[in-house]
């Protein structure tokens, strides 16, 4: 049987007994709401063992009832680990995550509790939902160290154990504050920017964002840019090398200039991110040793952690292709069918089956495969085993083209920046995000197309991104491009 007991304890639980239809498996225990107009609830119960997804689902639904206030349901079951967690919500049933320790959903719920109004509840439970299976929740990268240096390096650096004790009071600290006590002096620069200095050196420049404004989304206040653009171009006025930007309990560090990190060529693009609610006190350590004064000062812990990047990457290249340079793009009778590129042009090996693509070859295969991005709408969502349709003989149909992209559906207000999309793949539900520019980011990589995410999750090549992706409403994001369609048409 697991125990909500002390769950929360800072807080005064409410009580609430079961709506019908809510799964008889589950026993209510306590409630917590926030403290705003249709704030989130969250809603507590028990079970003897993992339950189902169905009726996580049902009872979800069954309490949610369509009423406006989002409603995350937790259920607290005993392992032989100790009590884990089943979260469900907020705003749609799907999808339903198991065994979590009850610590990190303390951690969120804590989090999501303290947010403004129940739609920045929604949107910051949106996005930490599926950090919470990762090995590190609350660390997110993209292009500034080598795959595995932070989560696996880091932790073994000597100024660990010390950095952890300095920065674990500070998980709570937030916005000024919280630079302060990283070490840093701050300077006022204009209304909406800050000037961080290290004994009368600048450093870094600091934009501190409102809950509503989303790093990598269009910003009012920030003349219409992106908060981090805006921070980047800031830092290019005051010649520092670093941007960082805070929203409630994220942080982000983001190099201002070019030759940082492993996205050498894309300025901007490369950064690393806490959530500072998801962090556990044990993995503090990325905050001080990556973002205080003393790892941005020379020769401090951040560049101790990149030297020690591209030493790892300059050893992976000596060794053989990078992994950016190679991946499996499908399998052939169980052989793993892998792509690499190489100086003179592109391998594909089957086995142990090698066919080499001159440059020239792997031209014309890009041209043939770039009118395949946009699959039609009556391709296969995910390829099956089942034998094509029989077609008339001579008969060949051109796939419909689709001229709007996911930056349309965001520019027409149709998907929303920093929506959490989900594919069901194999019986298990894999997610991504929509970042600003239209990309669709899973587990720390950037796609163009949905079809690309899509393939990178299941392995199909064909696999049509368009219908398999559904944001959290249920809707594909071919439904979307329909609508879409149907507006401009109208129009």
């Amino acid at each position: 049987m697991g125990g909500t007991a002390g769950f929360l304890s800072e807080r005064d639980p409410g009580i609430w007994y079961p709506p019908k239809d809510f799964a008889h498996s589950l026993r209510p225990a306590q409630m917590f709401t926030q403290d705003a107009p249709n704030g989130l609830e969250v809603v507590l119960a028990e079970a003897d063992g993992r339950p189902s997804d169905a009726d996580m689902r049902r009872s979800w639904s069954a309490r949610r009832a369509g009423r406006v206030s989002p409603v995350l349901l937790a259920v607290f079951f005993s392992t032989l680990d100790g009590v884990r967690v089943s979260l469900c919500g907020p705003t749609d049933p799907q999808p339903a995550y198991h065994a979590i320790e009850v610590s990190r959903v303390e951690r969120l719920v804590r989090a999501a509790l303290d947010q403004p109004s129940h739609h920045a509840a929604t949107r910051f439970l949106q996005t930490a939902l599926p950090e919470l299976g990762t090995s590190v929740p609350g660390l997110r990268h993209i292009g500034l160290m080598a795959a595995g240096i932070l989560t696996d390096e880091v932790p073994k650096m000597t100024e660990w154990p010390a950095a952890v004790g300095r920065a674990a009071p500070l998980l709570m600290t937030r916005d000024r504050t919280l630079f302060e006590r990283l070490g840093y002096c701050i300077e006022d620069l204009g209304a909406n920017t800050r000037m961080l200095t290290i004994e009368g050196r600048r450093r870094a420049v600091a934009v501190f964002c409102n809950e509503d404004e989303l790093f990598d989304a269009p910003a009012v206040r920030f003349g219409g840019a992106t908060p981090a653009s805006f921070a980047l171009t800031v830092a290019d006025a005051q010649e520092v090398d670093w941007a960082i930007l805070t929203r409630t309990s994220e942080i982000r560090l983001c190099a201002a200039r070019s030759g940082v990190g492993m996205d050498r060529e894309q300025r901007g693009k490369a950064f690393v991110e806490l959530n500072l609610a998801l962090l556990s006190p044990e993995q503090a350590g990325y905050l001080d040793l990556l973002f205080s004064a003393d790892a941005l000062t020379d020769h401090g812990t951040l560049e101790k952690i990149l030297d020690r990047s591209n030493r790892f990457a300059a050893v992976r290249t000596q060794e053989g292709p990078m992994t950016e340079n190679q991946g499996q793009i499908g399998c052939i009778e169980g052989e793993t069918i892998m792509l690499e590129r190489r100086s003179d042009g592109i391998a594909l090996a089957v086995g142990e089956v090698e066919v080499r693509l001159s440059t020239g070859g792997v031209g014309r295969l890009v041209d043939w495969l770039s009118s395949y991005l946009d699959q039609p709408d009556d391709s296969p969502v995910i390829p099956s085993d089942d034998p094509p349709p029989e077609k008339e003989p001579g008969h060949r149909k051109k796939p419909e083209r689709h001229h709007y992209k996911v930056p349309d559906l965001i520019a027409a207000g149709l998907l929303d920046v920093g929506t959490v999309l989900i594919l069901t793949y194999n019986d298990r539900e894999h997610y991504a995000a929509v970042a600003a520019d239209g990309q669709i980011e899973v587990a720390g990589q950037s796609f163009s197309a949905p079809s690309g995410a899509c393939r990178h999750v299941t392995g199909w090549s064909t696999c049509n991104g368009w219908k398999a992706w559904k944001d959290p409403e249920g809707r594909t994001l071919a439904e979307l491009r329909n609508q879409l369609r149907e507006m401009r048409s109208d129009g």
